[in-house]
């Protein structure tokens, strides 16, 4: 029996190993709504445009990811709601956010002069579920920011 056992868990890992999953990959914005600033607290919803080419479904569980300016942490960014992206699939994806900004943060946001380049980096841990399995991603993403667009946009 326990031949058999192993044979069968033989095959499954085997299975998995077959299986490549492909990065669900960012194609754009669909819309963008943001609510109101209130004790350190901002809540906005983006439409964001995602494209899974895996064969399966993919879900991903509300979480928190640290926001670094410069290597100095200015904020928590809270995913508020559950995701599912459908297999084979581009579709937008209505997701709504809560940024909570770390004490200090107004000090690190004051040394940002319009015209500037800054590096924003996120970090922490998402959940994601495909097939009936769990995982935990570390997230850990850098974005170099040219704050000249932020000037066109009239924010600074």
């Amino acid at each position: 029996m326990q031949k058999i056992a192993g044979k069968y868990l033989l095959i499954f890992a085997l299975f998995l190993n077959s299986c490549t999953l492909k990065e669900v990959t960012y194609t754009g914005v669909d819309g963008f709504k943001a609510g109101k600033f209130q004790n350190k607290e901002l809540d906005f919803s983006i439409n964001l445009k995602i494209k899974n080419d895996n064969g399966f479904n993919i879900k991903i569980k509300p979480g928190h990811l640290d926001v670094l300016l410069e290597d100095h942490k200015i904020a928590d960014l809270y995913l508020e709601n559950k995701l599912k992206f459908k297999g084979n699939s581009e579709e937008s994806h209505f997701t709504q956010w809560r940024v909570k900004l770390a004490d200090g943060a107004m000090m690190s946001l004051l040394k940002i002069r319009p015209g500037n380049k800054i590096d924003l980096r996120f970090k922490g841990t998402i959940k994601a579920k495909a097939m009936g399995f769990g995982k935990n991603i570390e997230i850990d993403e850098k974005q170099n920011l040219d704050l000249s667009l932020l000037k066109l946009l009239k924010i600074f």
